[in-house]
């Protein structure tokens, strides 16, 4: 009973997922009432209840007291958030999530080089002067700016990708690789790479030189995947000692 029970919770779940994706749900909506729900979906109320409670763990409902459920501002990583815990623990998730980086942020690089904005280069310049601006200092509020502007660098080149599938996509990985990027965020050596790698992707960018935008992103991502293990590796040493 309760298997049964679960399983069409998850189908509920499913298919309000299905409708923010596609458009039919957007933020600020209010959800029909438990019994119009049940009627809708051909399910019990309390298999309502139960979709309710995992899409409020998850982020994507707000349930209000008194007053029904409403659609959150989702973000497709938000659909991630409960596998996080698993996903970073095993180096061969780590490995698979540095491949996936390389695959999509090169293709994001090299269309942001064909379709940046003025808008949007600026703001990739205000990346790497705020980068350049903690470079040397290594207390943790200037390592969480540091590396909050190593990532919202490459936030910006997926907004000017213009993709917006490729957006959806890279906000996923996002989600997941910003604690890869302030781990690394602590290492000298990494950040001199970061530095100077962001600053000739954005040369590229800024010239539209499309090409040659993807291959620096290449080499970027496999660089920041070896200094990923080379910070981890000092990590364990100062704790061992």
């Amino acid at each position: 009973m309760d298997k049964k029970t679960k399983s069409k919770s998850e189908i509920v779940v499913e298919k309000i997922i299905e409708a923010i994706l596609n458009g039919s749900l957007k933020a600020g909506d209010k959800l029909p009432v438990e019994l119009e729900l049940a009627k809708q979906f051909s399910v019990s109320r309390i298999t309502i209840r139960e979709a309710f409670k995992r899409l409020n763990l998850m982020g994507i409902v707000e349930i209000k007291q008194g007053d029904g459920s409403y659609i959150s501002q989702v973000q497709p990583g938000s659909f991630m958030e409960p596998l996080l815990p698993m996903l970073i623990l095993g180096t061969k998730d780590i490995n698979n999530l540095y491949v996936s980086r390389k695959i999509i942020e090169s293709g994001i690089a090299g269309l942001a080089a064909s379709n940046r904005t003025e808008e949007q280069l600026l703001r990739l310049k205000e990346c790497q002067k705020k980068m350049k601006e903690y470079y040397n200092s290594y207390t943790n509020e200037s390592t969480n700016i540091y590396s909050s502007a190593d990532a919202n660098f490459h936030h910006v080149l997926a907004e000017a990708s213009g993709n917006l599938f490729l957006q959806k996509i890279y906000s996923v990985i996002e989600v997941i690789f910003k604690s890869c990027i302030s781990a690394t965020g602590k290492n000298i050596r990494a950040r001199d790479a970061s530095l100077n790698e962001h600053s000739q992707i954005l040369q590229a960018v800024e010239l539209k030189d499309s090409d040659l935008a993807t291959t620096l992103m290449k080499i970027h991502i496999l660089n920041a995947q070896t200094f990923y293990y080379v910070s981890k590796e000092n990590e364990m040493e100062k704790d061992s000692k």
